[in-house]
């Protein structure tokens, strides 16, 4: 809060006017069977392990140097795949969010439903910004190429 200026905007209430428009996957309805946990992350991670290895159709990689080379050993995704985009924007914003949270940089208080709707709502609004951020500089810097012909599946470049 601001309260030594005469303002007291918490910045977890600039979200509200956003959460209609965000996505949110429900809690289920009845208790759900140990075996059927078991399973659902069994298909999650084998669709994260082929997403993090397949190159995105109609994207050709440049030939230049990797800027994350070194960190790819930690990183779980590939270069020029869907989880570049996919999910490091939402682990990366998920482990700053709270750490602002702990430090009491963000005022929330965890044991309201109403702040960790908030909070929630705001780690997915920053979590697009990254990914949109991320993609523009990835293509500002042609670190990915867009094809420019695509012809039965087979990707070329014109002269």
């Amino acid at each position: 809060m601001r309260e030594g200026l005469g303002l007291s905007v918490r910045f977890l209430n600039l979200v509200r006017p956003l959460l209609p428009i965000l996505l949110e996957v429900s809690s289920p309805n009845c208790i759900v069977p140990f075996n059927q946990k078991v399973l659902w992350m069994a298909v999650t991670l084998l669709i994260l392990m082929v997403c993090s290895q397949v190159p995105m159709y109609g994207i050709m990689s440049s030939s230049s140097s990797d800027p994350l080379y070194w960190m790819r050993v930690v990183l779980p995704y590939s270069r020029g795949t869907p989880m570049e985009l996919g999910i490091t924007p939402i682990i990366t914003l998920g482990m700053i969010m709270r750490l602002l949270a702990g430090a009491n940089l963000i005022d929330v208080d965890f044991n309201l439903k109403q702040d960790r709707a908030l909070f929630r709502g705001a780690q997915k609004m920053f979590a697009l910004i990254i990914a949109l951020g991320q993609a523009t500089c990835l293509r500002a810097r042609r670190a990915v190429q867009p094809a420019v012909q695509l012809r039965a599946g087979i990707v070329t470049e014109s002269p």
